[in-house]
């Protein structure tokens, strides 16, 4: 963490070089006063879709709109100085194509002014990150326990539970576009997980709720 030295909010190719040099640290923020308390000791602030279970109420994460996403956020970025904000995109927001995708994350980025965007998907959705860094918007993805596929899983569950589900999760993590996402988060996996070394040097920052060893971040 290097919040402590900087004088102004750190940027997402600050962020990615971080890596190999030092542990990024990252909290959750859904208003103002949170992001002001965490700004001074975090490198990133995610504003999670997360919002929608803890903070309103809601059985899943599914029907967090994009409007109360770019509330939440708009709140966040006012709230803080220095740490690089992320904004999750929420349930059928960008799964569609990559132009909606484009349309709806370029709409959160010019309302808020956070610095990138965490999408939920694996290989699937590489020509939508390629599409969405091709024009500017920095993308984090998210694999492993992929709340807006709780439906699909089953539930929150834990995965990479056996050999088969590792492999794919591993397939997820390499990098199918180019240029790639600037992050990648893993949630949820087991502990310890076989590929979390061989997939942490292959990614760039590696985000990991809960930490794991071999991430660059400390959720």
């Amino acid at each position: 963490m290097s919040s402590h030295t900087r004088t102004q909010r750190l940027s997402v190719p600050q962020l990615v070089a971080m890596k190999g040099r030092q542990k990024i640290v990252s909290l959750t923020a859904y208003t103002s006063h949170m992001a002001r308390l965490m700004d001074p000791f975090v490198d990133f602030i995610l504003i999670g879709d997360s919002t929608a279970m803890v903070g309103y109420g809601r059985t899943s994460t599914l029907d967090m709109s994009l409007a109360e996403i770019i509330a939440h956020t708009r709140a966040v970025v006012a709230g803080s100085r220095l740490a690089c904000v992320i904004a999750d995109m929420p349930f059928g927001s960008y799964q569609e194509s990559p132009q909606q995708a484009y349309r709806n994350c370029a709409e959160v980025m010019a309302r808020t002014g956070c610095a990138a965007l965490k999408l939920e998907g694996g290989r699937a959705l590489a020509p939508t990150v390629e599409f969405l860094v091709q024009r500017g918007i920095p993308v984090m993805a998210h694999i492993g326990l992929m709340p807006q596929f709780v439906n699909q899983m089953g539930g929150f569950k834990a995965q990479g539970l056996d050999s088969e589900a590792a492999r794919k999760i591993e397939e997820d993590a390499r990098p199918t576009s180019r240029p790639a996402p600037s992050a990648c988060c893993w949630k949820g996996l087991r502990s310890p997980w076989r590929g979390a070394s061989a997939t942490s040097r292959r990614c760039r920052p590696l985000a990991s709720a809960p930490p794991r060893p071999a991430t660059a971040r400390y959720w």
